[in-house]
């Protein structure tokens, strides 16, 4: 009877998360109405995101691999995987996935967020800041998540009303 309590306990465990999930070595994963967990770091820190599943496991990520190749390390167990990235940089802004290599259609992603110096996106001189009739465009970098009613943007201590969003996440 104690082995079955326990096989069903672990089996449900498993079956809320899916076969796959991901959460970090510092538990600072954060749950909220965005779309999926996210967590937030600051430029400099470094982050382990771990791969929990039921086979090996695969990490997939949208960041230029080349760039990031010297900072990161990727350790795998039978059922668990971690990927180290050390030093972030505001580039690593973004969706990490993961899944089992026998290619199940699971898939578990967190987004991670990287703060820097600036919301601004550093553009060079020949892409200026572009102003077409009554539109501006001012590029930003998202930073951390924020609920879009909640995003306010100031001129000169004034809140600008009509402003339209779009997240690009790349």
């Amino acid at each position: 009877m104690f082995i079955i309590t326990h096989a069903i306990l672990l089996f449900s465990l498993i079956s809320t998360k899916g076969s796959t999930w991901i959460d970090t070595a510092e538990g600072d994963i954060i749950e909220e109405d965005f779309n999926g967990s996210y967590i937030e770091k600051e430029v400099g820190q470094n982050v382990t995101l771990l791969c929990h599943g039921n086979a090996s496991l695969l990490w997939d990520f949208d960041r230029d691999k080349n760039q990031l190749q010297r900072r990161i390390k990727v350790k795998d167990s039978v059922t668990t995987s971690s990927l180290f990235i050390r030093d972030l940089n505001v580039v690593d802004t973004g969706k990490y996935s993961c899944q089992e290599s026998n290619m199940s259609m699971t898939r578990s992603h967190i987004h991670m967020f990287v703060r820097g110096k600036s919301a601004f996106v550093e553009r060079p001189n020949t892409d200026p800041i572009k102003l077409l009739k009554n539109n501006l465009r001012i590029p930003c970098r998202a930073s951390r998540w924020i609920k879009g009613e909640e995003m306010r943007l100031y001129v000169n201590e004034l809140i600008v009303e009509n402003i339209q969003k779009y997240y690009d996440p790349r």
